[in-house]
């Protein structure tokens, strides 16, 4: 092969990739956007309290960001402290975090799966939201483990902002 003609396969492959990582780097670009519209639902959801949609994409994000283990993007999610999460009440963004990590570190893998038609908006008292819906839950430790199986029934409690100051589950 020729000089000439490596330096021209050399250019091809460096412009493949320099598309490839635009391609990339756009993607990521439009996910973190999208994250950004995301991390407004909540407030959102209370300027139309009875749309189902924005609640199914506020607890499609928050299940998102729990399986990516974004804890960084807890803020968008949480008014602190939270008065409970699962069994720690009055919690921190840190004490959240801690119990995320440690349940993670045993449960490395996991499946959910929300199911849709079970999704109830319900006006409190106090004019706050509470959300439940079911939970089809799968975990396990090792990859090599077969799944543990569990349906959850989820109720989550939003502030009048739009956030979430209690979320627990019931084994169904």
């Amino acid at each position: 092969m020729s000089k000439k003609c490596t330096l021209t396969t050399i250019a091809e492959i460096t412009g493949v990739l320099g598309v490839i990582v635009a391609v990339i780097f756009g993607i990521n670009q439009w996910k973190s956007s999208s994250n950004t519209e995301q991390n407004e639902l909540g407030s959102e959801l209370f300027v139309d309290g009875s749309s189902d949609e924005i609640v199914d994409s506020f607890i499609d994000s928050y299940y998102d960001m729990l399986m990516r283990r974004d804890y960084s993007e807890l803020d968008n999610y949480f008014n602190f402290p939270v008065e409970r999460f699962y069994d720690l009440t009055n919690a921190s963004s840190s004490d959240i975090v801690e119990q995320l990590r440690n349940y993670y570190s045993k449960w490395k893998f996991q499946r959910i799966n929300i199911d849709k038609k079970t999704l109830k908006v319900i006006e409190t008292r106090d004019g706050h939201k509470k959300v439940q819906f079911m939970l089809d839950y799968q975990t396990k430790e090792n990859e090599v483990d077969r799944y543990k199986k569990f349906r959850l029934q989820i109720s989550m409690y939003f502030d009048a902002n739009g956030k979430l100051n209690s979320i627990y589950e019931m084994k169904k």
